[in-house]
């Protein structure tokens, strides 16, 4: 379970791509009691080796190890001596047993093929002597899968152990520790061979429930801890870091209570480590190296060596990531001054590596403090010794190869950086041979870890850096390791990590496909061929939002299958409230790691966590989930006629921008991500967001017209000249920061107007809507029909008597807002309590609009919890809390402060409340970007409905206008474009569909003259018939 190597890649990202395997044995399957035998091991003849392995086992403990040495080879040899007496004599079963028990002693001081050989003679005597119910059968691929398992030979391993299952089940006799022998080195045998970490965390339930009936039968806190503190070790791999914390806290909890009867040192220092790591890896550094440095002033530590040793690396990684490199440097050091006098071979192995990697650690340390020879050299000292170590290809060497490369990136020598990542997936489970410029041949999609995905990313950055005399051919060769990369993450993306881990992948592999866009811009400038510039697209669209559009997905297919409303109510608010436990959790750090409440909300997050898991198992097994194909990769955009689509992909070096119509055209651009674009950006959204102050008024004018225009000849105006024609319509994708830029504000002429209010802003020459991803399916509604009703909803101070948010401002302004649409259109309309979160999430569902003039408040720390706050004491509606409103609105207005606003991540964009509606299906939403003045928000919002609801006007063409006539009727101050450019549309274009007569009012003239004229007729010939 310990280990000292503590590099933070490792284990942080230790999982990989391997098939879920099924489980083929449950929990109850080994209660045989009564149907098999006890299986009774006879030690008699043994009795002579267990005295001599006891007096080795003793001289170890004494620190002598000539003498320890000396006894096991004598163990060794009476086990040998047995084995040939008992063949001799015909006992084949005793004869496997001593060959089984002399491989368990040659693994400790052999290298592992020595145990291999012995276990390979007992294999050979039970296919001939032995029939297959036989338990041996079971015991001897157990030792087997023992000594992989200790040779690092995990898949080796796992096979082994898979069999000794099959085994098992087959056996006339059963044996309860040997069974819990074989759960937990399989279950450790999967997790360190990278198999899926469903099946690993599959396993360890498994053996909790097995180590909990065994605790009624005797209780043993000592072995339940051990077990315990597994769990955190899982939900770190699955990059869900606060329920990782919320188990470690528990575990420090549970051997607090049980420290008089847990005897065993590690486990006193395994649950110091997991809840340092756990702090770790929620970037509470400080409150991690508290842990450590509690731990290593304490009389433990110095008993347990190898347990320090782990410690003092993991505060060096500490003082890494806070930026005191000297201090670091301090503890790696220490950790090479130590002297470890370690007996068996595969503990001095360990330990040789463990300084490897501190050298290693070292050199990266050394380069952060400009120290490059230094580092270089402490690079080259670790890949020499672990080169002396292992023998190729071995993971253990992937490390020292990367960090090399690493190293001369950095400097700018690429063709050694190639070199070196190529070494280093060389390494991998990929067993890579092919000529450097080739993908990796393989058939198993699924043994691509995140490691080898990691170098193949890093490979094709140092390929296209790197040129080459056939310029094309590496470009091409880049193009084919981003996508054949691309193709894996997308087939094993459920197998990496859960929702934090996609959002993980989304940051970590957008600069592959900056590798690929920039490869192909390349190409495209080379050969002229558009194709480039359409594989070009794909990966931009391919970057981004994937987080979204699988929440999404999941959503449609939760909500659109035949679960219960009640139970899928249930489920949602268990995980609304798990998510909310966990922020209490991390704010509840600041007072104490270890205190009451901290350790009373891991509890709660810990049951609850198990609650809405099993749910969702249930929920799973009993219910068919509907439309659960996988994602596309790659869907056309919708555009219109006169319509142009606009999407960025926001670099570390550059920005690309594409065009395209509807005639099939591309047009692919970049501009450099440099200083000038930062400040133009920052500056641009500081004064469009902030409202004009007098003493500064004519500085930010003259910075906003600088602002405004190099924007737009940067990043529109290329795209506008190349697309050239009749448009009317930009539909933009944007991508990190630009997802809070408001176009509409860009100036188009630097020389035209004076004021705010004569500039000549691009929204005066197109409609401008945007989307999350152009990689999308629009809704099939393109209008929302008359007798749809409204779910309008205001904050209202005022009428607010029973509110839990009084220290909100009161809107005066949504009042008015409410009332107009009440008066104005068919609808439900709230105002103060009656206008309550609880009211929404009943009653939303049975609503085509939905507008909510509230308060809003963006979380630029924590991704889910930008909110709306309504009236009432449970006020607050966070962006998970939605999936509990069933919503099938085709609009919602957000007339809250900063709807759309949230904190921004690199992959997916901004998580406001927005995305949130936008998740749940909701096609069109308009927002704001920032907060914004009630009252003159307010005013916008009615001319918008009037414009929407009564004018005929599309839904884009609504807010275009509302817009411009507010800078028409304002002046050189109120035109400022904090007052009207805050809100945008978000999704697809539609239009508010008007009765059949109303649309069609001159053909119902018609039609009632004619029948007029028709009527009048039959009456005169009627009458004159009469007559005659």
């Amino acid at each position: 379970m310990f280990t000292y190597q503590v590099n933070k890649a490792c284990i942080i990202r230790a999982i990989t791509f391997c098939s879920l395997m099924v489980l083929c044995l449950s929990i109850r399957s080994q209660d045989f009691g009564n149907r098999k035998a006890k299986y009774i091991r006879d030690t008699s003849p043994f009795s002579k080796a267990i005295d001599f392995h006891n007096k080795a086992k003793s001289a170890i403990g004494k620190g002598r190890t000539d003498e320890a040495i000396t006894n096991y080879l004598a163990t060794i040899e009476e086990y040998n001596s047995i084995y040939n007496s008992a063949k001799d004599a015909g006992n084949y079963e005793l004869a496997i047993n001593a060959l089984i028990e002399k491989a368990d002693i040659e693994k400790i001081i052999y290298p592992m093929d020595t145990a291999f050989k012995s276990l390979d003679q007992a294999s050979v005597l039970l296919r001939n002597e032995i029939p297959i119910e036989n338990f041996l059968w079971f015991k001897t691929y157990l030792s087997y899968g023992q000594v992989a398992h200790v040779g690092s030979d995990f898949y080796r391993a796992t096979d082994y152990l898979d069999s000794a299952q099959i085994l098992y089940q087959k056996s006339e006799s059963y044996d309860s520790s040997k069974y819990r022998d074989l759960l937990e080195y399989k279950f450790y045998g999967y997790l360190y061979s990278n198999k899926s970490i469903d099946t690993v965390q599959k396993y360890i339930d498994i053996r909790f429930e097995w180590e909990s009936e065994e605790q009624k039968k005797d209780p043993n806190p000592q072995r339940l801890i051990y077990l315990l503190e597994d769990y955190p070790d899982i939900y770190t791999q699955k990059g869900e870091y606060e329920i990782a914390l919320a188990y470690a806290i528990s575990n420090y909890k549970f051997f607090n209570q049980n420290r008089s009867k847990i005897k065993n040192k590690d486990r006193y220092a395994e649950v110091y480590f997991d809840l340092a790591l756990a702090l770790f890896n929620k970037d509470q550094f400080l409150k991690s190296l508290q842990i450590v440095e509690e731990y290593l002033h304490s009389n433990e530590s110095r008993i347990n060596q190898r347990s320090y040793l782990t410690m003092i690396s993991l505060a060096g990684l500490i003082h890494e990531e806070i930026g005191d490199h000297e201090r670091a440097l301090s503890y790696f050091q220490e950790f090479l001054n130590v002297k470890v006098s370690s007996f068996d071979e595969q503990s001095q192995r360990n330990h040789k590596i463990a300084r490897a990697t501190a050298y290693l650690n070292v050199g990266i340390n050394l380069y952060r403090l400009e120290k490059r020879e230094l580092a270089l050299e402490n690079y080259r000292k670790s890949l020499d010794e672990m080169k002396g170590i292992v023998e190729f290809p071995s993971t253990a060497l992937i490390n020292c190869y990367r960090y090399i490369g690493d190293f001369y990136v950095q400097e700018g020598q690429w063709e050694d950086a190639l070199i070196s990542y190529d070494s280093a997936l060389r390494n991998t489970e990929l067993k890579y041979t092919d000529p450097i410029l080739e993908f990796p041949k393989t058939d198993s999609i699924s043994r691509f870890s995140l490691e080898s995905l990691t170098l193949l990313k890093k490979k094709s950055s140092a390929i296209l850096n790197n040129g080459g005399q056939n310029q094309q051919k590496s470009l091409e060769s880049v193009i084919e390791y981003v996508d054949k990369t691309d193709e894996k993450i997308r087939a094993n993306r459920e197998d990496l990590y859960k929702s934090d881990g996609k959002l993980f992948l989304s940051q970590f592999f957008k600069d592959m496909y900056e590798t690929g866009i920039e490869a192909c811009f390349k190409l495209y400038h080379l050969t002229g061929e558009n194709k480039y510039a359409r594989i070009a697209f794909e990966y931009a669209q391919r970057s981004k939002a994937n987080l979204f559009l699988e929440q999404e997905k999941d959503y449609k297919e939760f909500t659109s299958s035949d679960i219960p409303l009640g139970l899928k109510e249930e489920y949602y608010k268990s995980s609304a409230r798990l998510e909310n436990l966990k922020v209490q959790l991390y704010n509840a750090l600041d007072n104490s790691v270890t205190g009451d409440s901290v350790l009373r909300l891991s509890d709660q997050i810990i049951y609850l966590e198990t609650q809405t898991e099993s749910l969702r198992d249930s929920i799973s097994e009993n219910f068919e989930l509907n439309g659960s194909e996988k994602l596309e990769t790659f869907i056309a955009p919708d555009i219109k006629d006169r319509s142009i689509l606009v999407e960025y992909f926001y670099g570390q070096k550059n920005v690309f921008v594409f065009g395209l119509n509807n005639e099939g055209d591309i047009f692919f651009d970049k501009t450099s991500n440099d200083q000038l674009l930062e400040e133009s950006l920052e500056g641009f959204l500081e004064i469009v967001s902030t409202p004009p102050d007098y003493k500064r008024f004519e500085t930010d004018l003259t910075d906003y017209r600088k602002y405004a225009y190099n924007l737009y000849k940067r990043l529109l105006e290329p795209t506008l000249k190349k697309m050239s024609g009749s448009v009317n319509e930009l539909i933009i994708v944007p991508d990190e920061f630009l997802t809070r830029v408001p176009f509409e504000a860009f100036l188009q002429d630097n020389n035209e107007g004076k004021t705010y209010w004569d500039f000549d802003y691009l929204i005066k020459s197109f409609n401008i809507r945007y989307l999350i991803s152009s990689n999308r399916k629009e809704s099939e509604r393109s209008s929302i029909k008359k007798e749809s009703k409204i779910l309008g909803m205001g904050f209202s101070e005022s009428l607010n008597t029973k509110s839990g948010s009084s220290s909100l401002s009161s809107l005066p302004g949504t009042e008015r807002e409410i009332q107009f649409l009440d008066a104005s259109f068919d609808g439900d309309y709230y105002l103060g309590v009656e206008g309550s979160k609880e009211r929404f999430l009943s009653d939303a569902k049975d609503y085509d609009i939905i507008h909510l003039a509230v308060h809003g408040k963006a979380d630029s720390s924590n991704r889910f919890q930008s909110s709306l706050i309504f009236n009432g004491k449970d006020s607050v509606l966070n962006t998970n809390q939605l999936y509990l409103a069933n919503i099938r609105a085709q609009l919602a207005v957000l007339s809250a402060c900063e709807s759309g606003k949230g904190q921004i991540e690199s992959g997916e964009g901004t998580f406001s409340i927005a995305r949130g509606f936008a998740i749940v299906g909701v096609p069109n939403i308009v927002m704001s970007l920032w907060e914004v003045n009630d009252r003159t928000t307010s005013s916008q919002m009615v001319e918008f409905y009037n414009n929407f609801l009564n004018n005929g006007l599309h839904l884009n063409s609504s807010l275009r206008q509302m817009k411009l006539d507010y800078i028409k009727e304002g002046d050189s101050y109120l035109s400022h474009p904090y007052y009207w450019a805050s809100f945008i549309h978000l999704g697809q274009n539609i239009e508010f569909e008007e009765s059949f007569l109303k649309r069609n009012l001159g053909l119902a003239i018609f039609l009632m003259a004619s029948a007029s004229v028709l009527i009048i007729m039959i009456f005169w010939y009627k009458k004159r018939k009469g007559i005659q």
